[in-house]
């Protein structure tokens, strides 16, 4: 008969990201037919960060770097969005990504960026729109090269 593997699962973890608990009892029966790989645990990171749970979201990251699975750039741009509501944890990632040896993207400087927007539309305090300019001249400083989607999240 039909099993499913690696991708179908990391595709229908995508399809109920907007459910987290659905996603989560997804990803035990997926866990209980086959190990989980890469995208699998990356599908549930950007789902519990469309649930806004990026404590959950860190632990699918445990469980990955603990199966000796190696972070990629788009694991570390979902536990960014994950930590979106917080400037300095979502800075951590990007600080991590970096740390583990990989490249800064524009994306990876949008979703800084959008973090300080979402600091400065929650608190209204100044400093996250400083911050934000900080993070887009070190963007610029880096030889970053923005485009427009960078541009307008930096002017928000």
């Amino acid at each position: 008969g039909f099993k499913p593997n690696h991708k179908m699962w990391s595709t229908l973890f995508e399809a109920v990201a907007f459910d987290p608990e659905i996603t989560k009892q997804w990803f035990e029966k997926a866990a209980n037919e086959l190990e989980p790989d890469g995208n699998m645990y990356v599908a549930m990171i950007r789902s519990m960060a469309t649930g806004g749970l990026a404590d959950e979201a860190e632990g699918y990251y445990e469980q990955l770097t603990e199966k000796g699975i190696k972070p990629t750039t788009v694991t570390f741009h979902a536990l960014m969005a994950a930590a979106a509501a917080d400037v300095d944890r979502t800075l951590f990632w990007f600080e991590e990504m970096q740390d583990n040896g990989l490249n800064v993207t524009l994306a990876s400087w949008d979703i800084l960026l959008k973090s300080c927007h979402q600091g400065w539309l929650s608190t209204r305090k100044r400093a996250f729109r400083h911050r934000g300019a900080d993070f887009l001249q070190a963007a610029l400083d880096s030889g970053a090269k923005p485009n427009t989607k960078l541009l307008t999240t930096a002017a928000r």
